[in-house]
């Protein structure tokens, strides 16, 4: 079998976790070098060699490639090969398909940002504690008319891909003149869990996750930790639908704040008395949303992008006047 091998502009550096000894010759035949984690541009696995190293890949924000054996159980999130060549087939497919270098991540500062407003989830959706992540187009952009036809499907297929929802969970579509959007009811129904997502023709974006509760008082707790690992998966699937390498700005907003408390989630709700929660005034908070990076940052520095946002989002909330501690 014949494999393209691949320029030094396009080799990148692979981390192989898989048991078919076949993979690493196969990377070297194509060019591409062979790499610990730490130094990776992609990692490559199949479902045998995943759990020691994948919490670390999505940590460092590396692109993944994974596999499963056909039958056999495993994230559904992954495809499936049915035979050795099978794989290896997929493999090369897949590596053709990421990209060879990481975007810098830079952040300009703006001095003027577009309004976020038109992309506010509905009433129904903001009736629990949920944190979204708003991603504008510094430059007025627009989809074509066959870009918004295919805009639901690609939605359905990134947010599966991303492992965001079980198999089972439904996702709904609601398709409009300005916009489209694909939410999860399962994740009001029970608090806690990707929320939807939504993108307007003029190519801005917006993705929530809703925040677990306890307690008779529907009560949610973030802290820093936790807000960086929901906005790494946020910014992970709008960075996998954006398509153009414009400058964006992300915002972050959490609301309501009524029921809000800072502190751990775990340990807060293995309380058998929650404390009360701090007594916010202000029905919603924001990040600063004055400076822009570009697109492609998005996907291939999402834990990078994730913590600034949760660190300028605590750091508003701390700082709001009108809280106090119990």
């Amino acid at each position: 079998m014949l494999w393209r091998h691949f320029g030094k502009e396009d080799a990148m550096k692979v981390f192989v976790s898989s048991e078919h000894e076949e993979l690493p010759a196969m990377v070297h035949a194509l060019g591409h070098q062979i790499s610990p984690l730490a130094y990776a541009d992609v990692y490559l696995f199949t479902s045998r060699g995943a759990d020691q190293n994948f919490d670390e890949a999505t940590r460092l924000g590396i692109p993944i490639i994974g596999f499963r054996q056909a039958g056999a159980a495993g994230n559904g999130q992954f495809a499936e090969f049915s035979s050795v060549p099978d794989l290896l087939v997929k493999v090369v497919t897949a590596l053709r398909n990421v990209p060879a270098k990481r975007e810098p991540l830079v952040w300009q500062p703006l001095s003027r940002v577009r309004s976020h407003s038109g992309l506010l989830m509905s009433q129904e959706q903001w009736s629990r504690v949920t944190l979204a992540l708003h991603v504008i187009q510094v430059n007025a952009l627009k989809y074509t008319a066959a870009q918004v036809r295919d805009l639901p499907d690609r939605m359905v297929r990134a947010i599966r891909e991303s492992g965001l929802v079980a198999d089972a969970d439904e996702l709904v579509q609601r398709i409009e003149y300005y916009e489209t959007t694909v939410s999860c009811p399962s994740a009001l129904a029970e608090p806690g869990g990707f929320g939807g997502a939504r993108m307007a023709v003029n190519a801005d974006m917006a993705a929530w996750e809703i925040l677990p509760t306890g307690g008779r008082a529907h009560i949610a707790f973030i802290d820093e930790d936790s807000a960086t690992a929901i906005l790494t998966r946020l910014v992970g699937l709008i960075g996998r639908l954006t398509t153009n390498t414009e400058q964006v700005v992300p915002v972050v907003e959490l609301k309501p704040l009524k029921n809000l408390g800072l502190g751990d989630p775990a340990t807060m709700f293995a309380l058998e008395n929650f404390p009360r929660p701090h007594q916010w005034n202000h029905d919603s908070i924001t990040s600063n949303g004055d400076e822009a990076l570009t697109a492609p940052a998005l996907a291939t520095n999402a834990p990078e992008v994730a913590r600034e946002l949760a660190l300028q989002l605590l750091d508003r909330l701390r700082r709001t006047e009108n809280w106090r501690r119990y």
